[in-house]
């Protein structure tokens, strides 16, 4: 990623295990997406979690709600979001008309 992962804590904590959750699902985004630019995650309390990544002239994003403020519940929503992300960069990508070498 060209740019490092961005993430903010708007009224949530700071957790050292909620970062690495997020540092670890980015780099998995990463090995899948080559071409990712950057990704940022914005945690809001008390249950919104915003991630949006960009790749060269496209920008993805998803905001997820959990249900509580419980730390369960947050993680779940993070590894949802990144879930969803993967899905809609996996569904426009297979959209996208291929090159001449078939790529």
């Amino acid at each position: 990623m060209r740019i490092p992962v961005d993430i903010s804590y708007r009224s949530v904590p700071y957790s050292q295990d909620l970062e690495h959750l997020i540092r670890s699902e980015a780099e998995a985004l990463e090995r899948k997406h080559p071409a990712l630019i950057g990704c940022r995650v914005a945690l809001e309390a008390p249950h919104i979690v915003h991630v949006r990544v960009t790749l060269p002239g496209l920008v993805f994003s998803v905001i997820r709600e959990h249900g509580s403020t419980g730390r369960s519940q947050l993680d779940t929503a993070i590894q949802a979001a990144f879930a969803d992300i993967h899905q809609q960069l996996e569904d426009r990508l297979q959209s996208l008309p291929l090159d001449a070498s078939g790529r």
